[in-house]
């Protein structure tokens, strides 16, 4: 056997006698060898390389077209709930509503400041002291007469959009009589009509509750007495465009006093297509609902009824068998077994028992219709006065207490207004409508500022500060109209003009949070009913705040005595049950709302399908 280390002896020995060409070779090929594996590994770390910044590249492609289409999304996402929310009910109601207050304080800031001068230029002095307080009244009548009818209307299942085009055209036909009056007795009876159109405040106002939540309400009722504000400038600035109209063809005359007329007509006219194009069709509970619809639901209700009768029917039929199995008598199975088989074959014997049984059940019949009528006229009434019972609450009558002593000191103060400073200070038109634009200008500001002061103060507090507010106001108009004889004319206009500022800043504060409280201590499926009373309140404020600050022009101090102690009233009995007027008493009704969701979550909802980005690991 050979020893392994003579074997690596030898080779060594042979390797080290090779010749020099033989050695040349083995290096040459060597080399190749070294050569082959370094150029390999040059092209496998070029290859990788290559790979490594193709997936990088590839990678920063689609991290643009993801960025890309998450910026997409989010445009698509942002312009859809754009679309939302101008499509939805609450907007359109709002715009509709907003509208709405507009043009009728356009309307009473226009015709207020204008109808004194129309009648006395036009008729005389006779006709100005007795038709004034007369049309502002006739107004406020008409007013009156029609809120409960609008609201009645309304409960019982009426369009609410066939009511606002309805009340719309009675606006019209009273301007136009009011542009074309050729007496005074026709300014009444314009102003009548146009407070018949003005009367559909109840339906709108309780659709807009129904489609808001308890946190939102107050801010919805600020902004649309915003937009009444609003008006009250636009008017005493058409007033001022109007001074210098002066028109006249044949007999008729254009002028700054029937004007308005005239601009409120196409004015109403043209909010009719407004409410015509976006006012929403709502039930009770504040969803939308179609005609198709609806008429679904009657064919449901039909059907209903249908099955009903047929299930009446066939128990009857069961009861008709079991007493013609068990009657006693022999007649009583001849009756059961006439009912039970068809008219062609029924076969009756005796033709009087069969005249004498129909006698007696029609004179059965009639007397059961009767008392059941009787039963349903009694009960009635007394779920309609059951339902009226919780108007009659402590709360509930103070806040229709503090709206009405509200409406009814600035109807009279606004009616007052243009006779005193004319018989006091001698002004026209013009200065009036001065002192209604920067009032208008100031409550706007006031308006803005309430609304923040809602995020953080209870409705209760500010209702009693504005009612002190409103209270020095008054204190100090009476103090005026006393001394104005003895003082300049200076101080008395200066007075007289901050006594009006100081009405003008409490007067939101008793006019939108009393309201927004009334409707949160309310049901919310009664709200047409609860529009209408509150409404109903207000307009014999709007009834009575005219006639008393028309009539008494004389002797003006009357008007304001009358508005300090009302005001007195409402502090006092808002006072000695101070926690009851707590806006988290809500009514049960409005403690949860399904299907009005707040706007945070909503917004929530809407983020949540987010896609999430793909990543990708480098091997």
């Amino acid at each position: 056997m050979r020893d392994p280390a003579s074997g690596l002896a030898q080779q060594q020995t042979e390797r080290t006698h090779l010749k020099p060409a033989e050695k040349a070779g083995h290096m040459n090929g060597s080399l190749r060898d070294v050569a082959s594996l370094a150029l390999r590994e040059t092209e496998t770390t070029a290859t990788a390389t290559a790979t490594a910044r193709e997936r990088e590249r590839e990678r920063e492609r689609e991290r643009a077209s993801s960025r890309h289409g998450r910026r997409e999304r989010g445009c698509r996402r942002r312009l859809a709930r754009g679309w939302r929310v101008l499509g939805s009910s609450k907007l359109r109601l709002s715009v509709t509503l907003a509208v709405w207050g507009f043009l009728t304080n356009v309307e009473r800031a226009v015709i207020v400041p204008t109808l004194f001068l129309y009648l006395k230029t036009r008729w005389g002095e006779s006709a100005s002291q007795h038709f004034y307080g007369l049309s502002m009244t006739a107004f406020g009548l008409a007013v009156l007469v029609s809120t409960p009818v609008y609201g009645l209307a309304a409960h019982h299942g009426l369009r609410v959009k066939v009511l606002l085009l309805a009340a719309n055209q009675m606006e019209v036909i009273g301007n136009l009589l009011y542009l074309f009056a050729p007496s005074p007795w026709l300014v009444l009876t314009g102003r009548f009509v146009a407070g018949l159109g003005a009367g559909c405040e109840p339906p709108l106002y309780a659709d807009l509750t129904r489609l808001t939540s308890k946190e939102e309400r107050t801010p919805y009722l600020i902004a649309m007495l915003l937009t009444k504000q609003v008006g009250l400038i636009f008017g005493p600035a058409c007033t001022l465009m109007m001074h210098g109209l002066n028109a006249v063809w044949g007999e008729f005359r254009l002028d700054v006093n029937n004007g308005p007329g005239l601009l409120m007509a196409v004015s109403w006219a043209l909010h009719s297509l407004v409410a015509l194009a976006l006012y929403p069709n709502l039930d009770k509970n504040g969803e939308p609902v179609t005609f198709s619809s609806s008429l679904g639901d009657a064919d449901m209700d039909d059907d209903d009824n249908n099955n009903n009768n047929n299930e009446d029917e066939a128990a009857c039929c069961v009861c008709l068998r079991r007493r013609l199995v068990m009657g006693s008598t022999p007649v009583e199975r001849q009756r059961t077994r006439a009912r039970l088989l068809a008219p062609d074959e029924a076969v009756v014997e005796d033709g009087a028992l069969k005249e004498e049984e129909t006698t007696t059940t029609t004179t059965t019949t009639a007397k059961a219709k009767a008392k059941a009528k009787a039963t349903a006229t009694t009960a009635g009434w007394r779920i309609s006065l059951q339902q009226l019972k919780p108007y009659l609450e402590y709360r509930i009558v103070v806040l229709l207490a503090i709206a009405f002593v509200a409406y009814f000191c600035l109807m009279a103060l606004e009616s007052a207004l243009p006779p005193l400073a004319n018989k006091l200070f001698n002004w026209t038109e013009m200065k009036v409508s001065y002192v209604y634009l920067g009032a208008s200008i100031l409550v706007i500001f006031v308006y803005l500022v309430l609304r923040c002061m809602t995020n953080c103060i209870e409705d209760r507090h500010l209702i009693v500060a504005g009612l002190i507010t409103l209270l020095i106001s008054y204190v100090m108009l009476s103090v005026v109209v006393e001394v104005v004889a003895s003082a300049s004319e200076l101080i008395a206009v200066s007075v007289t003009l901050t006594g009006v500022a100081i009405h003008v800043i409490g007067m939101p504060f008793v006019v939108a949070c009393p309201e927004s409280l009334y409707t949160k201590f309310n049901d919310l499926s009664d709200m047409d009913r609860a529009q209408s009373i509150f409404r109903t309140v207000t307009n014999i404020a709007f009834l009575f705040g005219p006639f008393i600050g028309g009539s008494f022009t004389f002797l003006p101090i009357i008007v304001f005595l009358i508005m300090t102690v009302l005001v007195i009233f409402p502090i006092f009995f808002i006072a000695i049950r101070y926690r009851q007027f707590d806006s988290s008493l809500v009514h049960p009704s409005q403690i949860s709302r399904p299907g009005h969701a707040s706007n945070e979550e909503e917004e929530k909802d809407e983020e949540a399908p987010r896609e999430e980005e793909p990543e990708k690991q480098m091997s």
